[in-house]
C-alpha cells in the first residue's frame, strides 16, 4: 500500500512540475527535446489541426475517427513514409519508479503516408498529462516513435500564442532492455537448466546452459504487445516425436526442417515477463532448447 501511495505522490509532483515549468517539457526519462516540426533525415512530418482549410486543400486522406465530437489532427509529410501507425500512448512507472512513456495499442496503421494523402485522426485531452503517439519506419528500416501533446500545456488559453502541438521522439525499447532469466515452474521445479538473456536495443546474448548465442534483436509492437525476434538460433530435436514418426537422422534435425537458420520470437506479457513457446505439441516435432521442460517458457528481469 505504501508503495502505491509513494507512486501517487510522485505522479502528483510531476504533474505540478509540468504545469509550472517554463519550458513545458515532460519530466520523463525516455523522451528527447520537444519540437514543432519533426525532421529525421529527409523526413519532415507536420502535425496540425485538421480544420476547414485542411479539407479544402486535401480531398483524399487516410483517417481514424472513432468519435466525431473529438478534435481532428492532421499528419502531413514532405516525402513518402513507410509503415506509419497511430498509437495510444500513456505514462507509467518502471521498476525504479521512474515515469516513462509506453505504447498501449496500435490504433491504426497504413503502409505509406504520402505527401498527397495525409492522415487524420480524432483525439481528445483527458487530464493534464494527455498525449498521443505515432510511429514510422525511416529510410534505414528502423522504427521511430513520437509522442505529442497540445502546445498550450498549462498556460492561459487567452494569452497563449505558441504552436497548436509540440512533439518529441521517445524510446520505448529502452524499458525492455536488460537481463532476463529462466526460472523453472511447477511441475518442473527440479529443472536446473539455465537460460539467461541479455538484451540491448539492437542485439542479444543468450546463454542456454553452456551454449552461448549472439545475434541481432529486432523489436516490434503489434496491436497491443511487444515482440522480440532473436536470429541465429537453431532448433533442437524432439527425440520422442522423431522416433515415433521415423524422421531420418535425428542427429541432424536441421536437415528435416531444411537448412534455414531458425530464431526465437518472444513476447512481453502483462506481467512484463518475456515468454516464448519452447516446444511444439504432439504433432509438431520441435524443441528450441532441449532439456527445458516447459512448453511455454517465461523469462523475468
Amino acid at each position: 500500500m505504501s508503495n502505491k501511495i509513494n507512486k501517487f505522490i510522485l505522479l502528483i509532483t510531476v504533474i505540478v512540475f509540468i504545469t509550472i515549468s517554463c519550458d513545458k517539457k515532460p519530466a520523463l526519462k525516455n523522451i528527447e527535446t520537444d519540437e514543432i516540426l519533426i525532421e529525421t533525415g529527409e523526413v519532415q512530418i507536420d502535425v496540425s489541426y485538421a480544420d476547414e482549410s485542411f479539407f479544402e486543400k486535401y480531398a483524399v486522406y487516410d483517417s481514424f475517427i472513432d468519435d466525431e465530437d473529438y478534435i481532428l489532427i492532421a499528419f502531413t509529410t514532405n516525402v513518402p513514409v513507410k509503415d506509419f501507425s497511430w498509437l495510444s500512448v500513456s505514462i507509467n512507472f518502471d521498476d525504479n519508479d521512474e515515469l516513462f512513456y509506453e505504447i498501449d495499442k496500435v490504433l491504426y496503421s497504413i503502409e505509406e503516408l504520402h505527401p498527397e494523402k495525409p492522415f487524420v485522426a480524432s483525439w481528445t485531452e483527458v487530464g493534464i498529462m494527455s498525449c498521443f503517439g505515432f510511429s514510422y519506419r525511416d529510410e534505414d528500416g528502423q522504427k521511430k516513435y513520437f509522442v505529442g501533446r497540445t502546445g498550450n500545456y498549462g498556460e492561459d488559453p487567452e494569452e497563449y500564442e505558441g504552436p497548436a502541438f509540440v512533439y518529441g521522439e521517445f524510446f520505448p525499447i529502452k524499458n525492455l532492455v536488460g537481463r532476463y532469466k529462466y526460472t523453472a515452474e511447477w511441475p518442473y521445479n527440479e529443472d536446473e537448466n539455465t537460460l539467461i538473456l541479455d538484451l540491448t536495443e539492437t542485439s542479444y546474448t543468450l546463454k542456454a546452459n553452456d551454449v552461448e548465442y549472439t545475434g541481432v534483436a529486432v523489436f516490434s509492437f503489434d496491436d497491443d504487445r511487444w515482440y522480440i525476434s532473436l536470429d541465429e538460433i537453431k532448433w533442437a530435436h524432439n527425440w520422442i516425436v522423431n522416433f515415433l514418426y521415423g524422421i531420418p537422422d535425428p542427429e541432424r534435425f536441421d536437415e528435416w526442417v531444411d537448412e534455414e537458420t531458425y530464431g526465437v520470437v518472444l513476447w512481453l506479457d502483462e506481467g512484463n515477463e518475456l515468454e516464448f513457446q519452447n516446444r511444439g505439441g504432439p504433432m509438431v516435432p520441435y524443441v528450441i532448447f532441449d532439456g527445458i521442460g516447459d512448453m511455454w517458457v517465461r523469462l523475468t528481469k
